[in-house]
């Protein structure tokens, strides 16, 4: 009985020993025991592919082209030279009868010492007789004489020193039967005019419809290049 009782308190004594042997879990704050990450987690963490990072794109550069001077003004063209003012020319002023109108024939011939600018039709054209101005409508054209292109535009002339140019208008319609031999005609130049007596006097044209009232058209300037 007493060898049992010994037998008994060796198995003791090797089991607790071995209890003792093994390693204690390590304190965490707060006094809870972690465990050792596993071979598996460090593994997945050294295997893990990182998240791609976008390669930033290059700003698109802008290239101002320099600035390009116009080229020169052609001689002769419009924008060379001032408008011709009444001042600066000669006018002179002539009428034709056709096919029931009367065609007013206007020469302009530059006196100035420098190239000056026709450009379109006459400004304004104002008839007298006996003594008073005659009522008249007055329209600028922009298409050039005779008037069969209405779509067109008729470029400015301009003129050198010496130089002519013609325009040329239609009186359509006279019914108010007053004298109406006109002796003087005033010719616009922007806000200014200028007369011319035309001789022989301009006789004018017949009466087509009594309702209405006598109109004058004007037509561009054209260069005269007849040496006349």
């Amino acid at each position: 009985m007493r060898r049992s009782a010994g037998v008994l308190a060796g198995v003791v004594f090797l089991v607790a020993g071995c209890g003792a042997s093994a390693t204690p879990a390590s304190p965490t704050p707060g006094g809870v025991a972690s465990s050792a990450p596993s071979a598996a987690s460090s593994s997945a963490a050294r295997n893990a592919t990182p998240s791609p990072t976008a390669a930033p794109q290059p700003t698109p550069s802008v290239t101002v082209a320099p600035a390009t001077a116009p080229p020169p003004t052609p001689v002769g063209s419009s924008v060379d030279a001032a408008p011709c003012a009444p001042d600066g020319v000669d006018l002179d002023v002539a009428g034709e009868p056709s096919n029931g109108t009367v065609v007013l024939i206007i020469d302009v011939t530059n006196t100035s010492g420098a190239p000056c600018v026709l450009a379109g039709a006459p400004a304004s054209l104002g008839l007298r007789a006996g003594g008073g101005s005659l009522p008249t409508t007055y329209e600028a054209r922009q298409d050039p004489w005779p008037g069969d292109t209405p779509d067109a535009v008729a470029p400015p002339v301009v003129l050198r020193p010496n130089a002519k140019a013609r325009a040329r208008a239609i009186w359509r319609n006279w019914c108010d039967g007053l004298p109406a031999d006109v002796s003087t005609v005033w010719v616009g130049f922007g806000t200014d005019a200028r007369d011319a007596a035309p001789d022989p006097f301009i006789s004018p044209p017949p009466c087509d419809n009594a309702s209405a009232r006598s109109t004058v058209q004007g037509f561009p300037y054209q260069e005269d290049t007849s040496g006349g």
